[in-house]
């Protein structure tokens, strides 16, 4: 990424050379789903560059550049040819062949199933765990502290201290609807509040393509819960039915929030707190300070129910609920610190 934009702002030579660096040791790392998240958040970024270099009358600087970064990709593919080929020939013989059978929509895959790609989605209020950790609960075998209301509930019903602790080691804390999960996306939120800061401190030129990165990879995690815009993604975005686990998408959230982050306190720290700074700033603790408000409050109103507690009795399920809650809570508030302690911290610089 950093080649890239070198190349298009600074130096079209060191930044071919350094982005064929990077990007040939990504692509030895043989991790092609993450590799193809990159690519699409080169387009987006490549298509700014073109709308920009239109409005400056700039065309022939933006077309000689990304001939020179095409070339530094063909390094890159070139330099891993053996390893993308084998990769490629043992895909046709895996579930990523496709299958002469027809879907539930009475399509044919050249991929990976749709359901079993689809299977691992991001419900759209899960999308909250960027903010909120513990929004949707944590892990599916997450730990819980002995304070909990289900270390609790299990010495009333008599388990021993051995019996507790090791249960407390595993604890199914997750309430969404994929099959399992190590835990929450996460970003951070003092980062969150400096991207979102960041549309009011940031060039715009930058701010658009990141946003828009961010819109797209979020809706790419939502997979079969918006299913109108991901089965068209599924079926004609070019090799993206090729992976499973759409959640991973959400990479290029992290990357590009991290960014955002950066150049807002790269501004912050070259301009000091300008009028724009001060009310960017304002306005962004308002926003975020009401959705973590409102984010407590429906906290009374959750039942924090999920699909596998049916299988467990209802006395632990009920304990395990309430200690869902208790999560979420104590989430919120850790991130109305961290909000409020950043915001002193940038003043007061």
């Amino acid at each position: 990424m950093a080649g890239v934009h070198y190349a298009y702002h600074k130096n079209r030579w060191w930044g071919g050379l350094l982005t064929a660096l990077g990007l040939s040791l990504q692509i030895s790392a043989t991790h092609p789903q993450i590799t193809y998240y990159l690519g699409i958040l080169l387009v987006i970024y490549g298509i700014n560059q073109l709308v920009v270099s239109i409005q400056h009358k700039q065309l022939r600087h933006f077309l000689y550049t990304s001939s020179m970064l095409l070339l530094a990709v063909i390094i890159a593919v070139t330099a891993n040819f053996g390893r993308l080929w084998n990769i490629y020939e043992y895909g046709k013989y895996s579930i990523r062949g496709g299958s002469e059978l027809a879907s539930s929509d009475n399509q044919r895959s050249t991929g990976v199933d749709k359901e079993y790609a689809f299977m691992w989605s991001l419900d759209k209020m899960e999308t909250m765990t960027l903010l909120i950790p513990s929004f949707y609960g944590g892990s599916s075998h997450g730990q819980l502290s002995e304070s909990s209301q289900v270390a609790q509930i299990l010495k009333r019903q008599n388990f021993n201290k051995q019996q507790i602790q090791s249960f407390l080691q595993y604890v199914p804390t997750y309430r969404g609807e994929q099959p399992f999960t190590e835990g929450p996306i996460y970003l951070g939120a003092i980062i969150a509040f400096l991207c979102l800061a960041s549309i009011w401190i940031v060039n715009r030129q930058q701010v658009y393509w990141l946003l828009a990165s961010i819109v797209f990879s979020i809706l790419l995690a939502w997979g079969k819960n918006f299913a109108v815009f991901n089965d068209f993604m599924y079926y004609y975005l070019p090799g993206y039915n090729k992976f499973r686990a759409v959640t991973t998408s959400i990479v290029i959230t992290q990357l590009s929030t991290v960014l955002l982050a950066c150049l807002a306190l790269q501004q912050l720290i070259k301009q000091g707190i300008t009028p724009r700074v001060r009310k960017g700033l304002y306005s962004t603790w308002c926003i975020l300070g009401t959705v973590l408000l409102i984010s407590l409050i429906v906290a009374n109103w959750i039942d924090f129910i999920a699909p596998q507690d049916k299988s467990l009795p209802m006395w632990l399920a009920q304990a395990l609920q309430a200690d869902r809650k208790r999560m979420l809570q104590y989430d919120v508030l850790r991130s109305m610190a961290f909000i409020s302690v950043a915001s002193l911290l940038i003043v007061g610089y």
